[in-house]
């Protein structure tokens, strides 16, 4: 594997903005007053103890104007990004005082913004490779700093050679391991795969709130054995809500639609069983059918599905608000309802053919499926011309072309589960949300 920065220009904390150019001196600085502003919200949401805004320190200051330098640099000069390392790594290489820890936590606070100044993509330690991240202008931004600069005749590149477009981490109990010898082969065939589908998705044009965007990499998270998980994750937009999405991301010069596989985790368990699935709602239980009951439901079966044991309480969120636990869709739904052991009773009785499914950790293997025909269904759309961008077990698409990405998704779907068509088991057709924010 070659070095995560190849085909970039290492970072170099040295820089400031040039005067030379009154325009792009006023593009840039403009850059550094919104990354401020961006870490400026990122530290209020990180110390809620605080009474008052938190003030922006000299040190941060100098490292934002550091890494818009750079990222100005890399557009004047040709290079498709610049790169680092961070953490205690990073820093101790230099004593320059734009080498700070507020540089690593301004990076963080951008790789969260969706409509930041700068693009960051970390990067993984692989074997021997050194971490490192790339950090590149924003798109519009940087057409806008071509423009300004006298006589530069640049042709900005929205493909960054220097993105890892293959990543594939292999983690167990959250822990990167490498691929074991007798593993290469098949290790460099999916990650072959993470190429491909980055290829597809990066031949797109985006936009978001009116900027042009790259489609920044994906990767996979995968079990050791490589027969687990997968998902995909990395895109900028997969940050945003399904509000913002709807109303401000353009796939193609077109507004985006989400089509998503329905039941998706419970679909794949019935393929993967041979077993035709019954007719009807399958989060619908008697008595609980209103909207918030059935995304309890839902929360609950895939945690069943995930299980290795009886749920004795209520599944928990899989992500926190400044460190506070976030209650689950099941637990803020259902709680005072039912008990999880009466709904883990119901939920098995009503799914009675794929009862050995839950409570036996099976959706390490559904996701494979699961993420592998999202990746075929993006790869066949790109080759007839249509972009999409993944957000799990659903894709966006632009709106015109919905339906052709809706029988995309049914096909790569029955492909995966090595069925002749999903209608075989009655499994649904992936639905396609047209409704407005």
């Amino acid at each position: 594997m070659s070095h995560l920065h190849e085909g970039a220009v290492a970072y170099a904390p040295h820089l400031t903005i040039p005067t030379a150019c009154p325009a792009a001196a006023a593009i840039l600085h403009q850059a550094v007053e919104d990354i401020l502003s961006i870490y400026r919200d990122h530290l209020a949401r990180s110390a809620e103890s605080r009474t008052r805004a938190p003030a922006i320190k000299r040190p941060a200051r100098l490292a934002a104007v550091a890494l818009v330098a750079n990222a100005g640099r890399c557009v004047s000069e040709g290079f498709p990004a610049f790169y680092l390392s961070r953490g205690r790594k990073g820093l101790q290489r230099s004593d320059h005082p734009a080498d700070n820890r507020s540089r690593d936590r301004i990076l963080a606070a951008l790789e969260e913004a969706p409509d930041a100044p700068l693009d960051v993509t970390p990067g993984s330690r692989y074997r021997r490779e050194p971490t490192a991240t790339t950090v590149r202008l924003r798109d519009d931004l940087a057409s806008r700093l071509i423009e300004a600069l006298p006589g530069s005749g640049l042709q900005f590149d929205p493909q960054s050679p220097g993105a890892v477009i293959d990543r594939l981490d292999l983690r167990e109990e959250g822990e990167l391991v490498e691929p074991k010898p007798e593993q290469a082969e098949r290790f460099a065939y999916l990650r072959g795969g993470v190429r491909a589908l980055n290829e597809a998705i990066g031949a797109g044009v985006y936009s978001y709130k009116g900027h042009r965007r790259t489609a920044s990499p994906l990767h996979r998270v995968m079990t050791p054995d490589l027969k687990g998980r997968g998902r995909w994750w990395g895109g900028w937009w997969q940050g945003l809500s399904k509000d913002d999405r709807k109303t401000h991301l353009e796939i193609d010069g077109e507004r985006a639609v989400e089509v998503d596989y329905t039941a998706c985790a419970l679909s794949i368990a019935y393929g993967l069983s041979g077993v035709r699935m019954p007719d009807g709602d399958p989060y619908a239980l008697d008595g609980m059918t209103d909207p918030a009951a059935r995304a309890g439901i839902k929360n609950f079966v895939c945690a069943m599905l995930a299980a290795k044991k009886p749920l004795r309480a209520w599944p928990r969120a899989s992500f926190t608000k400044n460190g506070h636990r976030i209650a689950s869709d099941a637990e803020r739904h259902l709680a005072g309802r039912i008990k999880p052991s009466e709904l883990t009773a119901l939920i098995t009785e009503k799914h009675v053919p794929i009862a050995d499914f839950f409570l036996s950790s099976r959706m390490d293997k559904i996701q494979r499926i699961e993420s592998g025909a999202i990746a075929k269904a993006v790869i066949g759309l790109r080759k007839a011309g249509v972009s999409s961008l993944p957000v799990h077990d659903a894709l966006w698409v632009p709106a015109s072309r919905a339906e052709l990405a809706r029988d995309a998704m049914a096909s790569a779907l029955a492909e995966s589960l090595k069925l002749p068509s999903l209608e075989a088991l009655n499994l649904p057709a992936p639905s396609i949300d047209t409704t407005t924010a």
